[in-house]
């Protein structure tokens, strides 16, 4: 990427040198700087066909990763059904804080199947 970015300081607007660098980010998964590229090439040349194709596929790829990144969180939260992060300034833990000093701190509490705090 070396020539890239040497090609990029003396001419900011070269969209093969763009187009290129994207491609590069691409495939090493920095979608978002790619994406950057991606667009500024289209902002010089709204026409160029590559860019287009590129483009479809980057976002072909975001939606592929934001897909993934969701199953991910998902199945990592229904583990989570009875261990709960409170934050100390809800009803129940303002009755717990009346006998311990937990106020404005991060703790867990474990819930009973019938929703009691255990």
């Amino acid at each position: 990427m070396n020539f890239v970015e040497q090609v990029l300081d003396l001419e900011s607007t070269n969209v093969k040198a763009l187009y290129t660098r994207a491609q590069a980010y691409i495939k090493l998964n920095d979608l978002d700087l790619g994406e950057l590229d991606i667009k500024k090439a289209l902002e010089i040349d709204a026409d160029n066909r590559d860019v287009k194709v590129e483009y479809k596929t980057l976002k072909q790829k975001v939606k592929e990763y934001n897909r993934k990144e969701a199953k991910f969180y998902g199945n990592m939260f229904a583990k989570m059904t009875k261990l709960c992060l409170v934050f100390c300034l809800s009803p129940v833990c303002v009755r717990i804080e009346k006998r311990h000093s937990f106020i404005g701190k991060w703790f867990y509490i474990q819930f009973s199947s019938k929703g009691n705090v255990t």
